[in-house]
């Protein structure tokens, strides 16, 4: 496969345009049927990797060996981005019900269960602990989603 790759991991139904899109089910749309934890690609082979509402997917003991594989893939200075439930909003929100639903999850399919939850600073640390730098949050339209980015 070629190098310069901007990867979506974990694209399911709701996709970007002009991604390589990787999923484990093997949805329409979906390039690479794969688990994320398990990139079928060469070292280095992707400028970029992003991955939405993915991450909390994965139980918090697999987070530091799920973000080696992303680093792994990326080529130097390549950035990572992520999407994720941001747990100090959620647990402010008034609407339980609807803060439940997104630490929990949508659970209609066997992959769609939240196993972790985040922080700014648990993420960061975690990313900062396998070798991203220059981690940032960016602005973020969905008030209960942490929106961050880390280069290799």
């Amino acid at each position: 496969m070629e190098k310069n790759i901007r990867l979506e991991v974990g694209a399911g139904t709701n996709f970007r345009n002009s991604y390589i899109h990787l999923d484990k089910r093997p949805l329409p749309h979906i390039e690479i049927v794969a688990d994320a934890r398990h990139i079928p690609l060469e070292d280095e082979s992707c400028e970029e990797v992003y991955a939405a509402h993915l991450l909390e997917h994965f139980s918090w003991r697999e987070i530091p060996d799920v973000l080696k594989e992303w680093y792994r893939v990326l080529q130097q200075n390549g950035k990572l981005e992520i999407y994720v439930p941001d747990f100090n909003h959620l647990r402010q929100m008034e609407n339980t019900t609807r803060a439940l639903w997104f630490i929990y999850g949508e659970q209609d399919y066997e992959e769609n269960f939240h196993k972790s939850g985040f922080t700014l600073e648990s993420l960061s640390s975690q990313m900062t602990q396998v070798g991203f730098k220059d981690i940032k949050r960016l602005p973020c339209n969905d008030g209960w989603a942490l929106h961050i980015e880390g280069f290799k």
